[in-house]
Parts: structure tokens; sequence; C-alpha cells
């Protein structure tokens, strides 16, 4: 190793030792007191879901991106979960399934764990809507603080990854074409929304898994703690909601054959097994014994069925929907098939539109579009990769100008689509 890049290293290593003591005497952890545990457990985490090895971690840039992404989503994150009306918001219906989950002492649904977030933090807070809110924002903030984590391997400053974390986090479509019928949001797969708190709970786990099992699964590591923690990453965010479990678990079965590296094992016990068992009882939930907020639904299979209820031009808006990724991965396709990250976001991608497209939930559920998160997940998950590749690659003349430049215009759909959810929620879908 250079003499340069050893010193940039312990550069790192000893700014990450001087944080550590800093936040250890403002907070007064200790290694014996449950909070120094808990700290030191919660650092662990952070330096090991990352797409590189592990590494240390910038705290103070980290809980930068961290605030700097609750500042900038709180006012529409509460707009949203203060708005009464259930056809532009999904908060009040979570919330109600959460009152009857706190009076039944039973699960409602079998995607449970914000609901059961709600009534624990709304003890605290003596409302529910000011719970949900406090969630979502929490959930934005450790989102915030991966994405930052996962860009920092990069060389730059910390104030571009915080700046490119919070971009990402604002993302959308190109959709201003589409501005004067008013629909910036259905039939296009976007990465963000504000409407909905359980998907924005599951994405810290779904990043996490992503970026832990991308060096787990493709690597030689034989850390079962790691490979402990991918497990219960996995299945917090099943029941968080089991968008991306439904993704994976498909691509689960067919990594082990085409990626020979000793982990097939590993793979089963850690990401089959436990998806297996969440997702068998969440569909028996749903499914086959039906409670009340499932009332006789099934899964059909009609291709675009669901999708066009809502919306048309279908094609148009799944290429304005990953236009940059997209571009990425044709313009330097030589330098990226042999990117891990890359081509497991793409298979996610793949399988995400499959169920966004061709699946549907019959009855009253089909308007719901549930498998529709499916693509709109995965294509939030495309564009952190494809971010850090692009920077990775470093300046490649005019094809990296046209990569950023799409970048820009995805950039400028999603601060229109922030502006009016926030004037006018649901407005502009």
């Amino acid at each position: 190793m250079p003499a340069e890049k050893r010193m940039q290293s312990s550069d790192k290593v000893f700014r990450f030792k001087q944080d550590a003591e800093r936040w250890s005497q403002i907070y007064h952890f200790n290694s014996s007191s449950l909070k120094g545990r808990g700290f030191a457990v919660f650092l662990r985490i952070l330096q090991s879901v990352t797409i590189v090895s592990p590494r240390p971690i910038n705290l103070r840039c980290a809980l930068l991106a961290s605030l700097a992404s609750a500042i900038v989503f709180a006012p529409v994150l509460y707009r949203s979960a203060f708005n009464p009306d259930f056809h532009t918001s999904d908060f009040p219906i979570h919330l109600e399934i959460a009152r009857r989950m706190a009076v039944s002492c039973s699960p409602q649904v079998p995607h449970f764990l914000y609901h059961y977030l709600l009534i624990a933090v709304s003890v605290l807070t003596g409302n529910y809507l000011a719970a949900g809110f406090g969630i979502v924002l929490a959930a934005t903030a450790v989102t915030g603080a991966l994405i930052y984590h996962t860009l920092s391997a990069l060389d730059g400053k910390c104030w571009y990854w915080i700046g490119f974390a919070v971009a990402i986090m604002l993302a959308a479509p190109i959709n201003f074409f589409s501005l004067p019928k008013h629909n910036l949001y259905l039939g296009y797969l976007a990465p963000n929304v504000y409407h909905n708190p359980t998907i924005t709970l599951l994405k810290p786990f779904a990043l996490a898994h992503f970026l832990l099992i991308s060096r787990l699964v493709f690597g030689n590591s034989k850390a079962v703690k790691e490979w402990m923690l991918s497990a219960v990453l996995l299945v917090l965010g099943g029941l968080a909601k089991p968008t991306y479990l439904i993704m994976l678990l498909p691509l689960a079965l067919v990594v082990p054959f085409v990626v020979r590296n000793g982990n097939a094992a590993k793979i089963f016990v850690y990401i089959l097994l436990p998806g297996a068992v969440v997702l068998t009882w969440q569909y028996l939930f749903i499914y086959v014994y039906q409670s009340a907020y499932y009332p006789k639904t099934s899964i059909a299979v009609i291709p675009f069925g669901a999708m066009r209820l809502r919306s048309q031009d279908l094609l148009p808006k799944l290429l304005a929907s990953i236009a940059f990724p997209l571009v990425v991965a044709t313009l330097f396709w030589r330098s990226l098939k042999q990117s891990n990250s890359i081509l497991f976001a793409w298979a996610l991608l793949i399988i995400g539109s499959i169920y966004s497209y061709l699946f549907t939930e019959t009855g009253e559920h089909m308007n719901h579009l549930n498998f529709v998160w499916c693509g709109e997940l995965a294509v939030w998950l495309l564009f952190i990769v494809s971010v850090f590749s692009l920077w990775q690659l470093g300046k490649q003349g005019w094809r990296s100008v046209v990569c950023w430049s799409i970048f820009g215009l995805h950039l400028t759909g999603g601060l229109l689509w922030y502006v009016m959810e926030l004037n006018s929620p649901g407005k502009y879908w």
C-alpha cells in the first residue's frame, strides 16, 4: 500500500477514535453501561453495512447527514403524518390499525413493526399522530446516515456525500412532462414517496441488508456475526413491509448456482430460511386466515392490470423512472459488469418490475397497488449503487457529463414532487 494511502487510512482511524472518545465524554458512555454497549453495537452495525470492507465511520459527518435528512424532509413528512385524508395519505389507515391492535392486543396486519412502534412511542408522546411523525422522521434520518456512510468510502469531502445522500432521497422520475396532467407519481416507479409510513420504515433495513449481503454473498467472509446481523435486518425489514423480502428470496434461490464460493449453506440458513418463515406466515395471515383488514383477497397475475387502473403510458414512465441508472449501465457496461452490487441491484429491479407490472391483489386491494412498492424500492436501491459506481469511475469525459445531467433531471423531478406533496398532497399523483 502506498505511504500516502496508509497515512490517509491512519488519519481516518484516528479521527474515528477521537469522535468516539468525544461522544463518550459527552454522553458518559462506558463499557459497563447499557447505553455504552448499545452505542457500540450501533457503531459496529453502521460500520458493517457497506459495499466495501468494514471501515471506521466518521461519526460527526454521519450525524450531520442524519440531521440534514431530518431537516429537509421534516416539512413534507409532517404534512403527510398529520394529513387526515386517507385518499392522499396512508398514515390515517395505519394509525387506525395500530389503535385496533392496542385494543385487541393482537396483530391486525402481518407487517406490524410500524404499528407496534406507533403504540410504544405514543405512550411517550401521548399522541398517535406525533408518534407516527417521529418514527418516520427517525427512519429518514437513519437512512440518510446509511447512504452517507456508503458513499463516504469514495474520495471526496464529507459535505459532498451528505449532499448526495439528500439528493438521492429527493430523486424522482423525470416526471415534469406529465405535470400538465397533474400526474407526477402514478404509473411511474418512484424511488421516493412521503405518504406511506411503512415503506419509509423499511428503507433503512432494506438498504442496510442490501449493502451487507452484497459483500457477504459475493465474498468469502466467514464472520458469523455479520451473517446473523443480515438475518436480523432481513426479518425486521419483512415485518416492516415484505416488499424487499419477496424480491430477495427468488434471487437468493438462484445465487448459489451462479456464484460458487462456498456460501450456499449460509445463504440457506441466514436468508432463505428466516425469509421463508416470515413470508409463509404473512401469506397465511393475509390470504388464508384473512383478518378484518384483508377481506376476501388473493394474488392474481394480470399483466399491467393494476397499474393501468390508475395510469397509462407505462413504458415511457418506466424509462423516465430508471433513466439515470439505465444510462450509467449502458455507457459504462464494460467497467460495471464486474460490479456485484450493480448486478445485484439490477437483478432486484427485474424481479421488482415483474411484481409491479404482472402481479396484483384481487378485490378491494387491487386499487392499493401493493406490488408496485417492489419496483419503487428496487429503483431506489439502484440509484444509490449507480451514484456510487459512477463516482468511483471518476471523470470519463462526455459520458460522465451525460449521466450526471440525467441525474440532475431526476433531482429536478424530485424537487417538483416534494413541493407539490408539501402544498397539495395527492393532487398531483
